[in-house]
């Protein structure tokens, strides 16, 4: 893909910020790709810093967490919140209940100080110190 001079500006400073994290802009990510070809124009108008945080968020989520299990905590909360006659959760608040709860998979109940990933410590063994017995 051919990119116009303020898109390879959008480009770098966004790998830069990506690097800072550890990742490297992501070919599949819609948040990067939208940022850097879009800018001022992009759906969800952000800075780099907000996209590399967000995406390192993702990959800890989806990779040292237990996703499926704290995807299903959520999906039940909905299910008994739908059970008891309540209004579904506006998409914004579902985001935010499906990230607590994937996150409730650990010790740590949030997001780590350093990213594993830029710890000398591989992905089984950060899963074996911080996974909750839920169980």
């Amino acid at each position: 893909m051919s990119l116009n001079e303020k898109q390879q500006e959008r480009y770098e400073n966004l790998q830069q910020s990506m690097v800072q994290t550890g990742l490297t802009i992501r070919d599949d990510s819609d948040l990067c790709w939208d940022y850097v070809l879009h800018g001022s124009k992009a759906k969800v108008l952000k800075d780099p810093a907000f996209i590399s945080q967000r995406m390192a968020e993702a990959q800890y989520l989806h990779i040292y967490c237990n996703f499926q299990l704290g995807y299903n905590i959520a999906q039940n909360i909905a299910k008994k919140r739908k059970k008891q006659n309540l209004q579904p959760l506006p998409h914004q608040e579902w985001l935010e209940l499906i990230n607590t709860c994937v996150l409730s998979t650990t010790v740590l109940n949030t997001y780590p100080e350093v990213w594993p990933w830029l710890q000398n410590i591989s992905i089984q063994d950060w899963k074996h110190q911080n996974t909750k017995n839920m169980f």
